[in-house]
């Protein structure tokens, strides 16, 4: 049989042509490679009458196999036979269930995806810890401690990636209070606007908690009334026509327990080129986390509104106190600030300062 190949040239014709000159096939032989295509499991040299299957072997159990098969009878190719291709292998990396494809139960992909954003989810608190310990420690002792990022620890045993997790958004934030039915924050009358640009859209980043997530998530702005609503989730705050810019579905709630950036195309809402100096953060159920919140132009050119600090002469309300958040607290937004709050920095004056000395009695 190898003969018999080899004189049909190198490289050997297509499989079907090769098979095509042999009336009766040897019980035992090799064959080129290209006559298995492994992944139908399937060979045009043989007759379609053909049952085949394919098996692994080491190469070095090749000669044991060919004296066992020695004895047996011929194949016709005009007749129905079973053949069994043995695909020589190393020893080194032999396993019977080599040529078989699994095919990974679904449930095995969501249960490990769910755990990969639970370590991701801590890993990120991690951080936020590491850096709220070297800023107590410096307070006490005045040594700055590095701390290094997620992707440059020293001490990692293997990659540490954030995703699908985060990282968090640039800038501050601010959370809702964990409360049954509708509950809102909201701010008005800032004179530090956010003019939307037409053909923009508005964007918002929402962290929902993953343990107590609300059911409905809405985004409100005032340009002279309230009348610009985004939600998602369930229909459960009825404010506004349904189906216009005061009550406009963007879709199903975001993912929760990861940061996700929220994009409301400014025309669905009734804000195409037109000057905010509002915004309401309002749920139903559970409670949510913000990032920093702005518009982005048809070029893709952001310009941000508020995160942390809410923008001059704002005058906030709502049903819920404003909970602010620093950069760092959004590592892990729910957590308790125990005691350290951000400043609210209106009023303050740009750039840094210093503190002298107490006198000596």
């Amino acid at each position: 049989l190898a003969e018999q190949i080899a004189a049909a040239g190198d490289p050997p014709p297509a499989a079907a042509s090769l098979g095509a000159d042999f009336a009766r096939l040897p019980p035992f032989g090799l064959l080129p490679a290209h006559v298995l295509e492994l992944e139908g499991l399937r060979s045009d040299f043989f007759p379609g009458g053909f049952e085949l299957d394919a098996a692994p072997i080491p190469s070095e159990q090749l000669d044991a196999a060919l004296a066992e098969a020695a004895p047996l009878a011929p194949l016709d190719t005009s007749l129905g036979e079973r053949v069994r291709l043995l695909v020589p292998v190393p020893q080194a990396v032999f396993e019977p269930r080599l040529l078989i494809r699994e095919v990974i139960d679904p449930e095995f992909a969501a249960t490990l995806a769910a755990f990969e954003l639970v370590r991701a989810r801590q890993l990120g608190a991690r951080q936020g810890l590491r850096t709220r310990a070297a800023l107590l420690a410096r307070a006490i002792s005045g040594r700055s401690l590095a701390v290094p990022e997620i992707a440059a620890d020293p001490e990692a045993l293997e990659p540490e990636p954030l995703a699908p997790w985060g990282p968090p958004p640039a800038g501050g934030g601010h959370r809702a209070t964990l409360r049954d039915g509708i509950h809102q924050h909201f701010f008005e009358a800032a004179t530090e606007t956010l003019a939307v640009a037409a053909g923009g859209e508005l964007f918002a980043w929402v962290y929902l908690d993953p343990e107590q997530p609300p059911r409905t998530l809405m985004l409100q702005w005032h340009a002279g009334n309230w009348e610009h609503r985004a939600w998602w989730g369930e229909d459960l705050i009825p404010w506004g026509a349904a189906g216009t810019a005061a009550h406009a579905r963007l879709g199903e709630l975001p993912p929760s327990g990861r940061w996700v950036g929220l994009r409301i195309p400014a025309a669905l809402v009734g804000l195409d080129a037109q000057v905010l100096d509002g915004m309401a953060f309002t749920l139903f159920d559970g409670r949510a986390a913000w990032g920093i919140t702005g518009s982005r132009a048809a070029n893709g050119n952001a310009q941000k509104w508020f995160c942390g600090v809410l923008p001059a002469n704002a005058r906030s309300g709502g049903d819920e106190a404003w909970t602010l958040l620093t950069h760092n607290d959004l590592w892990a937004p729910f957590e308790r600030i125990d005691g350290v709050e951000p400043a609210d920095g209106r009023g303050a004056p740009a750039g840094g300062g210093h503190a002298a000395p107490a006198a000596a009695d």
